[in-house]
């Protein structure tokens, strides 16, 4: 898909999720942080959604009980692609989603009314979490040979997309030059296998599982080789929820703090694996040691220079700052 219709897809989307939200789909409610008072606790209830990569620290939070600690009672759904969790933020189904920086770049430029409430998973400097994996066998060596080959995304336009074109404007390609589909990260392996695709782009876990297999080859890492120190997921909100429920966000942000804190800890992988293989369907042994980093605060540097690439490949033409996109109780680095 070019840069031109990548755009009117996000306006499209950003125009969809505001009609949702002002014709009351889903029951919005900037309200549905609500209080639940049977138990005496006087717990919040929120909804979050979560996408198929970067959920453990969510799911350590629920486990070990540092949502209790704060007061929330949190309703946790697995969500979709980030353009997907932001319409049902807007439309009002849920509360916190994970989404992406491009997408949020791009959809608040179109005027989707939606904050960075914290960040997650973060783009290492050391450990790569994603990357371009062929077939090793393939005869496919660099990104300048995959001219006229057919690379698989899990979303197109988004989770390192734009990455990717930078590093493949450098080997002298353009995204016309390939056949870019879109594949869940789920199926790529076995695509991969079976000759349907000839190059995959997946993340972790998936990536892990992909890359552990001696058959297949990494040729290019563009997301670590651009954009070290940015999330790779975050959480979001609208700016009516956060508004009206900012004691609820901020303590969302302190639970996940703690979760990141139990989740770094060594004598806590196998705990970390085991949510890993849970969620991805798949053996303990195949759940990866080499785990995502993830950080609360966002990094402003990081991001001011992920915007600046998006207007380069024309994402975006007049897109907000990064204080503008980020919620005002925010770490930042």
């Amino acid at each position: 898909m070019t840069a031109p219709l990548l755009r009117r897809a996000t306006g499209l989307l950003a125009a969809s999720a505001v009609a949702l939200a002002l014709t009351g789909c889903a029951g919005a409610d900037a309200g549905t942080g609500s209080t639940d008072g049977a138990d005496g606790a006087g717990s919040t209830t929120v909804r979050v959604l979560h996408a198929p990569i970067g959920y453990e620290p969510l799911v350590i939070a629920e486990q070990q009980g540092f949502f209790d600690e704060v007061n929330l009672d949190v309703e946790i759904s697995r969500g979709g692609p980030p353009q997907d969790n932001l319409a049902q933020a807007v439309g009002g189904s849920a509360d916190i989603i994970t989404a992406a920086w491009d997408t949020m770049v791009t959809s608040t430029a179109e005027g989707m009314p939606v904050e960075i409430l914290a960040g997650n998973s973060v783009v290492s400097g050391d450990v790569d979490t994603s990357g371009v994996v062929v077939r090793a066998d393939s005869g496919l060596e660099s990104l300048a040979d995959l001219e006229g080959a057919t690379v698989a995304f899990d979303n197109i336009g988004a989770g390192g997309t734009i990455e990717f074109y930078a590093a493949l404007a450098e080997a002298g390609l353009e995204p016309t030059d390939l056949d870019i589909v879109a594949l869940p990260y789920a199926s790529m392996q076995v695509s991969l296998e079976q000759g349907q695709v000839d190059a995959v782009f997946p993340s972790d876990p998936f990536y892990a599982q992909i890359v552990a297999d001696p058959a297949n080859s990494v040729i290019s890492n563009p997301v670590r080789e651009t954009r070290a120190g940015l999330p790779i997921t975050l959480w979001a909100a609208t700016s009516e929820w956060l508004e009206a429920n900012p004691e609820a966000a901020a303590a969302f942000i302190e639970a996940m703090e703690r979760a990141i804190e139990f989740y770094e800890d060594p004598a806590n992988l196998e705990t970390v694996k085991e949510i890993r293989a849970e969620i991805a369907q798949v053996p303990i042994e195949e759940a990866g040691d080499a785990l995502p980093a993830m950080r609360v605060a966002i990094d402003e540097e990081a991001g001011a220079a992920a915007i600046e690439q998006l207007v380069r490949f024309d994402r975006v033409t007049d897109p907000l700052t990064v204080d503008e996109i980020v919620w005002s109780g925010t770490p930042r680095v």
